[in-house]
């Protein structure tokens, strides 16, 4: 009894810890509703809560009798909410105190092993987070990787600062800033690679957008500026693909060209007509825009980056035209 108490709270916990609050929409939305108690007949609707227990005054027991003092049990015991007195970090502060770590396997991974191999090892665990991959027509499956948070920097830091085995396989692990710093770099080079090898539509820059649907001939490779109808989105997960951000945009223009790869956070959208991007921005701001379950973050590319924008796209299209014998007449 007690050891599914321990579960209880622990879960709990989880829920309205750092990591989640900040990501998880839903229960955000929930926390605004009522000065951030939630009720505890909608927690036993999630996934995991609802394994260990549906029982409502079990699960309010459980929360008491665990005495974390970043969570609060209301007076009827039907409620649960995250103490006032915990606000909520920035994300950056909670990356810093993150690890990322590779190379568990692929086929018995779980959080709960994830948890335990790491507080064998005396490290204080908050969070863990498993790295899917998303396919369509394919079954989600797990990447061998994932973010765990600590309770501080240090301890993040003296984490990695060690070797860690999953039997004779060594991981891979590294600070979360790090690894983003690293992903980045790697992705910057590719679209630079990209960029430089016109033939193709492996991604090579916004000008492989070409108006291709515009017909053959003298037309092809032919874009015409339209002022106001570049949109910066960012916020994004990594694996977000294009087809996700032209259906979460559709209801605001259409889309000529989205400027962004697989494993990107962030990106341009290229409307086909003025006003498209000010209508997305402009609705967003009473009603979040949804990309793959994340809230994206949207503003209009004007001024000298939307010059830099067009001279870009336009040096692009001189380059693909050029390597392909400036066909077209």
């Amino acid at each position: 009894m007690a050891e599914l108490q321990a579960k209880i709270a622990k879960q709990i916990d989880y829920y309205f810890g750092d990591s989640n609050m900040l990501r998880d929409n839903f229960l955000k939305g929930l926390v605004e509703k009522d000065n951030g108690w939630v009720p505890i007949s909608t927690l036993v609707t999630f996934n995991r809560l609802k394994e260990l227990s549906t029982d409502v005054a079990a699960i309010a027991a459980a929360v008491t009798a665990a005495n974390n003092e970043r969570l609060e049990v209301s007076e009827d015991v039907l409620k649960i909410r995250r103490s006032p007195k915990f606000p909520l970090p920035s994300q950056p502060v909670i990356n810093k105190r993150s690890i990322y770590a590779k190379g568990f396997p692929l086929d018995s991974t779980t959080i709960d092993t994830v948890q335990k191999y790491f507080a064998d090892k005396g490290y204080n665990v908050s969070a863990v987070t498993l790295r899917m991959f998303h396919a369509k027509d394919k079954d989600n499956g797990f990447k061998g990787s994932v973010f765990v948070e600590l309770s501080t920097p240090e301890e993040a830091a003296k984490l990695v600062s060690e070797k860690h085995l999953i039997g004779e396989q060594e991981l891979l692990v590294e600070t979360k800033e790090g690894y983003t710093e690293r992903k980045k770099n790697e992705r910057d080079a590719a679209k630079k690679a990209r960029r430089s090898k016109p033939e193709g539509d492996d991604g090579a820059g916004p000008a492989e957008a070409a108006e291709g649907a515009e017909g053959a001939g003298d037309g092809r490779f032919e874009i015409k500026k339209v002022a106001g109808c570049i949109l910066a989105i960012a916020g994004l997960k990594d694996d977000t693909v294009r087809e996700d951000i032209k259906e979460a945009l559709a209801p605001y223009g259409e889309a000529a060209w989205v400027d962004f790869q697989r494993g990107d956070t962030e990106g341009f959208v290229r409307f086909k007509e003025t006003g498209s991007a000010q209508k997305a921005v402009d609705a967003s701001a009473a009603t979040p825009i949804n990309v793959k379950g994340a809230v994206a973050t949207v503003r209009l590319v004007s001024g000298a980056e939307e010059d830099e924008y067009w001279q870009q796209l336009f040096d692009d299209r001189k380059k693909t035209k050029a390597a392909r014998g400036g066909r077209g007449g």
